[in-house]
């Protein structure tokens, strides 16, 4: 029986998402664990920019690189929306307004992310601010860095949700791995709200809520690499 042609493109188009989606992993994990949060010592700004300068070539890369998967996160929707289109299309619109917005939102937040450098290489040569009050600004920034971030993550946190569902209805991939996707968009959301209502808790619940999201998108990611889409029961599924 000769394979369906939309579905040989879809197969190789899971496989760049695939591997688009490990490279957005990936470079999350480098700039938010080894970048952003070793930078910002708490509660002390001075210590903050010291370290910020005496590291400043990883900085720099946590912004590029943060940068890079960001763009990224573009054509991966793409193909997640080619994929997923003829599942359900009402959600599919959904689901890429709310993965636009997420990243819109993160896009922009980059700026708190760069800022620091601004204020600590010219800052203290401002008229009234001196070293200490460019430490302060710069300190300020990553903290606002990490608010704009949790904002962003309630609209990735509704995605994931949507397109575990979407996973799980089109049977293109295992029910499971659309279960531990709608999973992990609830521990998102969930993430993003302890720290908005109960700052205190979320720093002890910050890195167990979030394994299942890193589970769930790690497993998303590998599958469409190494196993990519399976042929849905119904051609009618393919067609454009």
């Amino acid at each position: 029986m000769k394979t369906h042609p939309t579905y040989l493109r879809l197969q190789s188009w899971s496989r760049i998402a695939g591997i688009l989606y490990l490279i957005v992993i990936a470079g999350g994990i480098f700039s938010e664990v080894f970048v952003r949060q070793r930078m910002l010592i708490r509660g002390d700004a001075l210590a903050t920019a010291q370290y910020i300068l005496e590291h400043e070539t990883l900085f720099r890369s946590g912004f590029a690189i943060t940068l890079f998967y960001l763009l990224c996160n573009i054509p991966l929707l793409f193909i997640f929306h080619e994929i997923f289109k003829n599942t359900h299309k009402p959600l599919v619109k959904m689901m890429v307004f709310f993965f636009l917005t997420g990243n819109t939102i993160e896009i922009v937040n980059m700026l708190n992310h760069f800022l620091p450098l601004n204020y600590l290489k010219t800052g203290a040569a401002l008229e009234g601010l001196g070293e200490a009050g460019a430490a302060s600004m710069a300190y300020m920034s990553l903290i606002n860095f990490n608010t704009g971030f949790g904002i962003s993550l309630v609209f990735f946190g509704c995605y994931c949700i949507l397109i575990g569902f979407l996973i799980y209805k089109s049977r293109y991939l295992p029910h499971l791995i659309g279960i531990l996707m709608g999973l992990g968009g609830i521990c998102y959301i969930m993430n993003s709200f302890t720290i908005f209502l109960i700052p205190d808790f979320a720093k002890h619940l910050f890195p167990y809520i979030l394994l299942p999201c890193f589970i769930a998108e790690l497993s998303f990611a590998s599958w469409l690499v190494f196993k990519r889409i399976s042929l849905p029961p119904s051609a009618n599924e393919l067609k454009k």
